[in-house]
């Protein structure tokens, strides 16, 4: 492979790729223009490593298996981008695009020119015209949602040096009460006037009565300054 060569597919790549993070970056998603370019050329590289390779060591090298490699590696990368905001998943659509993005490179890393700009073509067309009809579907078909109430999130403010006995406490007295869960426990770091806040997310069958029992148990509490609760809801469509 001459260098003219390797520069094309190094090139081709780093368009393809752009072209295929132009609709991420404005639809505003976490793997942008930059991202999927990096990927798609990240893939051609291993690509034209194993092709530059194999040209040497034509009788040992499998070039094909640089190629599996790239798949699993941005399975990883992939799920850097999905994250859980309360019940509900973010960013499948941009890790499958990255993962689109990597094919497209690898293309063009064995010189598949027309291939992989007809596989860029597919990616930001299904973007830009089934996420509609996807849409459009969901709102069709969807009866109604139901808001359910799963549980409370009880918030507990005291000071910083009393942080390990409020948990201790706030933790044996929801422990000795039925019908209830203690999910999590998170703790903020110390305020300047050196408070912290302690939220426990509770799960629980009888939301009000619980929430009252909660509140007049540890009303009892000296360390503890402030308490609230909230209730946790989740949507269920029907």
């Amino acid at each position: 492979m001459d260098f003219s060569d390797f520069v094309l597919r190094l090139l081709a790549a780093m368009l393809l790729g752009a072209g295929i993070g132009v609709e991420r970056q404005i639809k505003q998603r976490s793997a942008g223009l930059t991202t999927n370019a990096l990927v798609s050329i990240g893939a051609c590289l291993f690509v034209l490593l194993s092709e530059m390779t194999y040209l040497d060591y034509e009788e040992n090298i499998d070039r094909l298996r640089v190629v599996s490699q790239i798949v699993t590696g941005i399975g990883f990368l992939g799920a850097g981008v999905i994250m859980k905001d309360g019940f509900t998943i973010h960013g499948l659509n941009t890790a499958a695009t990255i993962w689109c993005s990597a094919a497209v490179g690898s293309l063009c890393g064995f010189g598949m020119y027309l291939e992989g700009m007809l596989a860029a073509v597919a990616i930001v067309s299904t973007h830009l015209l089934l996420k509609p009809l996807s849409d459009y579907l969901d709102r069709s078909t969807r009866k109604y949602v139901e808001i359910k109430n799963v549980g409370i999130r009880l918030i507990v403010e005291g000071r910083a040096s009393d942080e390990t006995e409020i948990r201790t406490e706030v933790v044996e007295i929801l422990q000795g009460m039925d019908n209830l869960e203690v999910n999590r426990v998170e703790t903020s770091q110390p305020s300047k006037n050196d408070t912290v806040v302690i939220t426990f997310e509770i799960l629980a069958n009888y939301i009000s009565d619980t929430s009252k029992r909660i509140l007049a148990e540890l009303s009892r509490v000296e360390t503890i300054q402030k308490i609230s609760t909230e209730v946790l809801s989740q949507r269920i469509e029907r």
